[in-house]
């Protein structure tokens, strides 16, 4: 049961990160790519693509900091 709540608080960290991310740079990408541009699928994959791998080496150092303060363990 314990492996359970380590997976929920990866996927609630990764989401949460996931957010934050797009929030910040949203608004750089509307601004960059106009309307018409940000609705081909190549633009969207790109920015997507780029957003979930920052997401994720985002999550990735929330839980080495949240390890090396042994708030987590492994």
């Amino acid at each position: 049961m314990e492996n359970y709540w380590k997976i929920a608080l990866v996927a609630c960290i990764f989401l949460v990160s996931l957010f934050s991310v797009r929030k910040l740079t949203i608004g750089r990408y509307k601004k960059e790519f106009g309307p018409k541009r940000r609705t081909l699928w190549g633009q969207r994959t790109f920015y997507w693509e780029g957003l979930i791998g920052l997401s994720t080496g985002v999550t990735f150092l929330i839980l080495l900091l949240l390890k090396s303060g042994t708030m987590l363990t492994f």
